[in-house]
Order: structure tokens, then C-alpha cells, then sequence
């Protein structure tokens, strides 16, 4: 199913993704995010699209707007579909690589995520706050601590979005055997 999807070219998308967000992928992680986009591509070349709700559309311009989704380029992407992706599966396509594990580059990023999620997820924001809370502060790395927290329950926003998603393990051991 995978087979007439251009990994190199995914995998030139993912460091781009990486230079632009400050972030860096595991072997592991980078082959996940890889198979997700496999699907997503695969999704588009046989004319599922996805149609985001209106009431969403503010939802991904906040995101878009402070990711500086725009500056991305996702030209290695488009080729191997043949055609330009729109907004959704844009959207789509970012929003999955918070279902893998990645680690911040630069303690600004770490900074950047938080104040993102404090300004357009404040409910997610205040859960994490008071999580991290509990744990004894003298002896940890806060900031840290309170991003991976936000990433983990970001995980959580996804589930009602996981029909858009295939079975990504099963891919993923598809290309392991």
C-alpha cells in the first residue's frame, strides 16, 4: 500500500520540520512520522480529503499563525502526490507528529511550546501546570518537565481525529518485514 510513496522525500519533509520547529526525531520516531505521512499521502492520492469543520478553521489559523506554518515548505510533499496539499491535510499532516516522540533542540522552543499552549490551550495549560505541580520542584527541570506533560495530553486532542489516521503500527511493521 506504502509502496509508491517516496520516503526520501518524506524524510527531506521531516528535517525540514525539524530545522523549523527546533526539534529533533529518533531513528524510531522519524520512521513513525514517515509512515503517518505514507498514509496521509496515500489517503490524498486516492481522493479522501479532509473537510475541517469551520468552527476548526480558527483552531488552525492559531496554530498555523504561531507555528509560522507558512515559512514551511512542504514542496517534497506535493511531488510525490502530484498536486499541491490544502490547508486540512496541511494541517493534518503537522498536527500527527505529536503522536511520535521528539526532543526540543533549543530551551527556547521548550519556552515557545509552553506560552503557545498557555495563550491557545489554557484548559491543557492549567491541567499540566497542576500536574507538574505535584511533583517535588527543588530537584527537576520545570520547563521540561511542564512541555512534555503539554505533548502528552496534546496526544489526547488527537483521539477524536483518529479516523483520519490508518493503522499506522500496522504499516510500520509492514516496513520492518
Amino acid at each position: 500500500m506504502l509502496d509508491d510513496v517516496d520516503f526520501d522525500s518524506v524524510n527531506k519533509f521531516i528535517q525540514k520540520l525539524e530545522r523549523h520547529s527546533n526539534i529533533f526525531f529518533s531513528l524510531s520516531s522519524r520512521l513513525e512520522y514517515a509512515i503517518a505521512i505514507g498514509v496521509s499521502l496515500t489517503r490524498i492520492k486516492q481522493g479522501f480529503l479532509i473537510d475541517i469543520a469551520e468552527e476548526k478553521m480558527d483552531s488552525w489559523a492559531d496554530v498555523a499563525a504561531y507555528y509560522k506554518i507558512s515559512d514551511l515548505d512542504f514542496s517534497d510533499l506535493e511531488e510525490c502526490i502530484g498536486t499541491d496539499l490544502d490547508l486540512a491535510d496541511r494541517y493534518m499532516i503537522l498536527l500527527v507528529f505529536f503522536l511520535t516522540t521528539f526532543t526540543y533542540v533549543t530551551r527556547e522552543q521548550i519556552q515557545f511550546r509552553i506560552q503557545y499552549d498557555e495563550k491557545f490551550r489554557s484548559p491543557r495549560y492549567r491541567l499540566a501546570k497542576d500536574l507538574v505541580g505535584i511533583l517535588d520542584n527543588n530537584s527537576l527541570d520545570y520547563d521540561l518537565i511542564l512541555v512534555s506533560v503539554l505533548d502528552y495530553l496534546t496526544r489526547f486532542a488527537l483521539v477524536d481525529k483518529t479516523n483520519l489516521i490508518l493503522d499506522i503500527d500496522f504499516f510500520f511493521h509492514q516496513v520492518l518485514t
